[in-house]
């Protein structure tokens, strides 16, 4: 969570260095951060602005709550709506079609084995599953 702050805390330092803008929080305005959220969505999908503003109001917010600023310029931007996405649903037959093609006598099928039951029991992303050590 930590690391996830800090990139996208990271981006909008980035954002308010290219504008020569302060970086001393009572100095942000609502205009810089409307600018900010007008950038992002121009170069980022939907989930990626809506994490970054999520970000700075809770950065800001912090920020109020222990005094470190009077005034929350993230108060009147909404954080923006994230599509819905479809996803494609199998059903038990094809599962199984997938699971009998691993020959679970070799390696590598054993291994494509739990792979699969991995991903079909536990509804993880094949990115997270990469990410596994």
């Amino acid at each position: 969570t930590i690391s996830w702050y800090r990139e996208y805390v990271g981006r909008f330092g980035t954002f308010l260095n290219e504008r020569k803008y302060s970086h001393e929080c009572g100095e942000i305005s609502t205009g810089v951060i409307r600018e900010y959220l007008i950038q992002i969505q121009t170069r980022h999908k939907p989930h990626t602005v809506s994490n970054s503003i999520r970000t700075l109001k809770a950065l800001f917010n912090y920020g109020v709550k222990e005094g470190l600023v009077e005034v929350d310029p993230t108060r009147r931007v909404p954080t923006p709506k994230i599509p819905q996405t479809d996803y494609v649903v199998h059903d038990s037959a094809e599962i199984d079609r997938l699971l009998k093609e691993c020959d679970q006598r070799t390696v590598t099928g054993a291994r494509d084995f739990a792979i699969l039951i991995l991903l079909f029991d536990s509804g993880i992303r094949a990115g997270e599953l990469l990410g596994l050590r």
